[in-house]
Formats: structure tokens, C-alpha cells, sequence
């Protein structure tokens, strides 16, 4: 099919400008950016767009423009996971408090995801439930974004109190934790490289690990003969990036994965670290990684959940994963020695999963982990506890004031 330009640009521009409107439509509102995308992926989905007005629906986000935009998404998830990985803390500081926020929002969520996946995996699945889909469906209810869990404490003027170190840190180890899982997971039944799941992930964590102590023991040395322009350190990240990619996706682990590992070495490096917050944040969070959200929750139709079981089972999934985040956050920090008020401002935050919640829920459904309906259920889970954290976090600070926390 050929390209039609007209219809193409006419569509990008469209797309580009009610996603920049988005954006700011949810700061007015004092909600993270990436909801305002998240939420105008649903207006322009099938659910209300897809219904109310096919042709427009059509126009955007159909036809010859599917395939171009879906590459747009594609490229625009890659850089994301790069950015991710550079500006991950990867040596979380406050070590004690912020693993015990992190097990206990690992621990309890995992566990309640895992139980409704195993005995009501009508509610998630086409099939019988599988040990790669239980692991999915227990990994959504454990991330956590941490984009927008630093941007609902900047609002709030937060950033300087002892509960956002801590709660950042323990999104951090949350997160590490939860793609190796979704590397886990989207690795299973796929022959790979090497034939079998061991030998893929020993062969990607043994290249990345070598990668990291080559990095360690020769950086310094081979620093003067290494390119400094930022043109060309642009150019390098780029190709290893996307190789990264091509090789983690070879290797039936998912092309997310490899960036974030790139990213991880160029979080070893100020410099570089710089050069890729400075030269990637721009065209990927305003141009290419709206597209990947308008584009994923555009595929999850919500009339699917719109039925006496769709909804009982968002209630009680919506329930198990608040309840489970929270609680699990506030009891490990609590056991950490975190205060009350500062323990239930942690678990509110880690409750927020985003768009890290959005990745690997659309990995579960590019792999056929999830079915669409149970995709279409994570999508409003993930979607409503993103909305509520900042609400939930104002009312606390609200009632027991900054100091507490």
C-alpha cells in the first residue's frame, strides 16, 4: 500500500498537538504529564473514538498511517528505556529503608497478582493459565513509575524530605526487578538464540556483564582515544542502543530489555549521561513516546471490561493492587524504622505504575501473555492507581503536614 504523505503528516500533526494538550491539561490539574497521554489514548481508541466517530478514528490511527506511527512507537519505547536506564539509580543510597519498601512492594503485590492469575484467570487470560502469563500479570502489579512518582513529590514541593530518597530507591530496585521478570516471562516458549531460555538469558546477561567490567577496567584508559564530540557520542549510543535491542528481541527477551541495559552503562558516565538526557528527552518524550501511548492504550478496547465480570474484576484487581502496594510499601518501611506517616506516603507513591506498568503490559500482549481483554483490565488498573497518587499523597500531606514525611 502506498504512503500518502498528506494523510500521514496531517495525522502526525494531529497527534502531536492533542498530546502536547494532554500534557498540559493533566499539569492543570495537578497530575502527571504521561496521564494526560494515557487518557487520550483511550479518548482516541476504539472505546470512544473507534465508537463515536470511525472515520475519524480511521484517519488517525488507521489504514496506511498504522504501520509508520507503530515504527514512530516502536523507536520512541526503544529511547525511552534507554533514558530510563541512564537515569536509574543503580546503587540506591538510603540502602536499609529502601529495601524494605521495596520487598515489601515486590512481595505482597507479586503474591496477589500471582493468586488471582492462578484462580480467576478468566479474567486475564484465553487459556489455561500459564507459569510466563502468572508471572505477568504479578510484574504489572509490582512496578512502579518512577517518572511520575519524581514528579508528583516536585509538585508538591517534596523532593527535599526523607521519604522521596527513600521511596525513589525503592521504585528503583522495584523496577530492576520487574524487568528482569518481564525478561523472564517474555523469554519462556521462544527457542531464541541459542535454543533454549537458559542459554539466551546466560548469553545476554553474560554479554552484559562483560560489557560492564570492560567498562570498569578500561574506561578510564581508553577515555582519551574515545570520540568526545557530542555528535558522535550521539551516533554511538544510538547504534548500540538499537543493536542492544535487536539482540535482547533475537534472543526472545524483548527489545526493551537491551536498551535499558545500554542505559545502564551510560549511567556509569556523567558526561554521557548528559548527552543523552539532553539530546534524546526532547524528540522522545514530545514526539515519539506519546505516539507509543496513544498507540497501546488505542489497542485496548474497554468496552471488554464494560460487562458484570469485566467490572467485578477491576474492582477486585484495582483493590488487590492498591491495597497490596500500600500495605506491602508500609510494612517494609515501618520494619525499615520509617514512621507511620512516612511509611503511608511511600506506599501511596509506589502505588502509581504509569508507563513502565503500560510497557510490560503491552509486551504481555504482543507475546500473547495476555488476552485482550485482560489487557484491556491492566489498562484501567494501571491508568486508575497513576490517577489516584496524586490526589492520595495531597490528601496526606494535607493532614499531617510536610514535616512528617
Amino acid at each position: 500500500m502506498a504512503t500518502d504523505l498528506v494523510r500521514f503528516f496531517g495525522a502526525l500533526a494531529i497527534l502531536v498537538a492533542l498530546a502536547a494538550f494532554a500534557r498540559q491539561a493533566a499539569r492543570w490539574t495537578r497530575q502527571p504529564a504521561v496521564l494526560g497521554e494515557l487518557l487520550l489514548g483511550v479518548v482516541l481508541g476504539p472505546t470512544l473514538l473507534g465508537w463515536a466517530w470511525p472515520g475519524g478514528h480511521d484517519f488517525l490511527l488507521g489504514g496506511a498511517n498504522a504501520p509508520l506511527l507503530d515504527g514512530l512507537a516502536w523507536i520512541g519505547l526503544v529511547l525511552f528505556m534507554l533514558v530510563a536506564g541512564a537515569e536509574m539509580e543503580w546503587h540506591p543510597k538510603n540502602g536499609l529503608a529502601a529495601i524494605g519498601v521495596a520487598s515489601g512492594g515486590l512481595v505482597l503485590p507479586a503474591t496477589a497478582g500471582a493468586f488471582l492469575a492462578l484462580f480467576a484467570p478468566d479474567w486475564f487470560f484465553d487459556r489455561a493459565p500459564t507459569g510466563p502469563g502468572i508471572l505477568l500479570v504479578a510484574t504489572i502489579m509490582t512496578v512502579t513509575a518512577l517518572p511520575v512518582l519524581a514528579r508528583i513529590l516536585a509538585d508538591l514541593q517534596l523532593l527535599d524530605r526523607p521519604t522521596a530518597a527513600v521511596t525513589m530507591a525503592a521504585a528503583t530496585i522495584d523496577d530492576v526487578a520487574g524487568w528482569i521478570a518481564l525478561a523472564l516471562a517474555a523469554a519462556a516458549g521462544h527457542p531464541g538464540l541459542t535454543g533454549s531460555l537458559g542459554g539466551n538469558l546466560a548469553l545476554v546477561f553474560g554479554l552484559l556483564a562483560a560489557v560492564l567490567v570492560l567498562d570498569h577496567l578500561l574506561a578510564a584508559r581508553l577515555r582519551p582515544f574515545l570520540p568526545q564530540e557530542p555528535a558522535h557520542l550521539f551516533v554511538a549510543v544510538v547504534v548500540a542502543t538499537f543493536a542492544a535491542a535487536l539482540l535482547t528481541h533475537e534472543a526472545g527477551l524483548h527489545a526493551v530489555v537491551g536498551p535499558l541495559a545500554v542505559g545502564a552503562v551510560v549511567s556509569r558516565h556523567r558526561g554521557l549521561r548528559d548527552v543523552v538526557a539532553e539530546r534524546f528527552r526532547g524528540v522522545a518524550f514530545i514526539l515519539l513516546l506519546p505516539m507509543f501511548f496513544i498507540l497501546t492504550v488505542g489497542q485496548a478496547d474497554l468496552r471488554l471490561v464494560v460487562t458484570d465480570t469485566g467490572l467485578l474484576a477491576l474492582l477486585v484487581v484495582l483493590i488487590a493492587a492498591t491495597t497490596g502496594k500500600v500495605v506491602g510499601c508500609y510494612a517494609g518501611a515501618r520494619m525499615a524504622g520509617l514512621t507511620h506517616d512516612q511509611g503511608l506516603g511511600a506506599g501511596i507513591l509506589m502505588n502509581a505504575r504509569g508507563a513502565v506498568g503500560l510497557v510490560v503490559a503491552k509486551v504481555g500482549l504482543d507475546a500473547g501473555l495476555l488476552a485482550p481483554h485482560g489487557f484491556a483490565l491492566m489498562v484501567l488498573v494501571i491508568v486508575l492507581t497513576t490517577l489516584l497518587a496524586a490526589p492520595a499523597l495531597a490528601w496526606h500531606v494535607r493532614r499531617v503536614g510536610v514535616g512528617a514525611l
